[in-house]
C-alpha cells in the first residue's frame, strides 16, 4: 500500500500537482486499490467460516434433538409396558378364578394392545426420522444458495470498483488533457492580443503625438490670452476673500502656473474655482460666524476650504494627466 501511496505521488509530483487535493485523492485511491482485493479476500474467509460453523451447528443441535426425542419415547413405551404387564398381572392374579375364556379374553386384548403401541412407536419414530431428513435437506439446499448468492454478491462488487476505477481514471486523464490544451490555447491567445495591444498602443501614440502637436500650437495663443484674463480677473476676485484663502489660491497658482499656462482644461479650472469661492464669499445665506460651524470654522470658511482642495486635486489630476502625453519627457521606467 505504501508503495502504491509512493508511485501515485511521484506520477502527481511529474505533472506539477504534489501539494494538491488531487495529489492526496490519488495517494489514498492507490492505498485502497491495493487494501480492497485483502479486505474483500478476508471478509468471504470469515463469512463462509461463520456459515460453516453455524451450520454444523444446527445440524448438531438436530441430531441431538432426535436422539433425545427418541429416548424419551422409548422410555414412555417401557414404562407404560411395565404398567400395562403389571396391571395383567394384577388382574391375571384377581381373575384366577375366572373362567377360561375370560382368561384367553384377556390375553387376546392384552396382545392387541402391545401389538398397537408397537405400531404407534414404530410410526412415531419413524415421523422423526422423515422429518429429521427432510430439515437436513432443507438446511443443506439453504446453505448452498446463501453460499451461492454471497459469491455472487462478492464477484459484482469487485467488477464495479473495477468499473468505477477505470472510468475514474478516465475522467481524470480527459480532464488533465482538456486543462493543457485550454491552457496552450489562454497562453496563446494572451500573446496574440498583447502583439496587438502593442501595435495598436504604438500606432495611437503616434498619431497622439502628431494630434497633440498640432492641437497645442493652435490652443497656444488662446491660453496665453485666457491666462491674461484669468490673472485680471483673479487680482479682482482675491481683493474679495480673506487673508489665508488668497495665500492658498496664490500658491496654488504659484504652483500651477506653467500647467495653466499650457493647458486649458487647467486654466479653465482655476477660473471655475475663482468664480465659485467669489460667489462663496458674496452669498448671503452662509454664515461667517465659527460659532455657527464645526471645529471653530464657519460655514462660509468650510465651504471655501473644500472650493480650494477641489482645485488643489483637480490640478494634481491634470498636471499628471499633462505629463503622461508630454512626448518631449522621456518615458517613465
Amino acid at each position: 500500500m505504501q508503495q502504491a501511496k509512493t508511485s501515485a505521488l511521484q506520477g502527481m509530483n511529474r505533472r506539477g500537482l504534489l501539494n494538491s487535493s488531487m495529489a492526496i485523492g490519488a495517494g489514498q485511491d492507490a492505498v485502497i486499490r491495493q487494501a480492497l482485493p485483502i479486505a474483500t479476500s478476508d471478509a468471504a474467509m470469515y463469512g463462509r467460516s461463520g456459515e460453516f460453523n453455524a451450520n454444523a451447528a444446527n445440524q448438531m443441535g438436530q441430531f441431538n434433538t432426535g436422539q433425545t426425542n427418541a429416548a424419551r419415547q422409548f422410555e414412555a413405551a417401557a414404562a407404560n409396558q411395565a404398567k400395562i404387564q403389571t396391571s395383567a398381572a394384577e388382574n391375571q392374579a384377581k381373575q384366577f378364578g375366572a373362567a377360561a375364556g375370560n382368561t384367553a379374553s384377556l390375553q387376546n386384548a392384552q396382545a392387541d394392545t402391545q401389538v398397537a403401541l408397537a405400531n404407534n412407536e414404530a410410526t412415531n419414530r419413524f415421523k422423526l426420522e422423515q422429518a429429521a431428513a427432510t430439515n437436513a435437506a432443507e438446511q443443506l439446499k439453504a446453505n448452498a444458495l446463501n453460499q451461492a448468492s454471497l459469491q455472487n454478491a462478492q464477484t459484482s462488487t469487485q467488477a464495479s470498483i473495477q468499473n468505477a476505477q477505470l472510468k475514474t481514471q478516465a475522467e481524470l486523464a480527459n480532464a488533465q488533457n482538456a486543462a493543457e490544451i485550454s491552457k496552450f490555447n489562454v497562453q496563446q491567445d494572451i500573446a496574440v492580443n498583447e502583439a496587438n495591444a502593442a501595435r495598436e498602443q504604438q500606432a495611437n501614440l503616434a498619431n497622439a503625438d502628431s494630434v497633440n502637436k498640432v492641437v497645442m500650437q493652435q490652443y497656444d495663443a488662446a491660453f496665453k490670452t485666457a491666462l491674461a484674463n484669468a490673472d485680471n480677473e483673479t487680482k479682482k476676485e482675491l481683493q474679495n476673500i480673506d487673508a489665508t484663502t488668497r495665500t492658498t489660491l496664490a500658491n496654488t497658482e504659484a504652483r500651477y502656473k506653467q500647467l495653466m499656462q499650457g493647458s486649458a482644461s487647467a486654466s479653465e479650472a482655476y477660473q471655475q474655482a475663482m468664480k465659485n469661492i467669489a460667489d462663496l464669499y458674496n452669498n448671503p445665506d452662509l454664515s461667517s460666524d465659527p460659532a455657527d460651524g464645526t471645529n471653530g470654522v464657519s460655514p462660509k470658511q468650510a465651504a471655501i476650504n473644500a472650493q480650494t482642495a477641489q482645485l488643489e486635486g483637480a490640478m494634481t489630476i491634470l498636471g499628471q494627466l499633462n505629463d503622461f502625453f508630454d512626448y518631449t519627457k522621456p518615458p517613465a521606467a
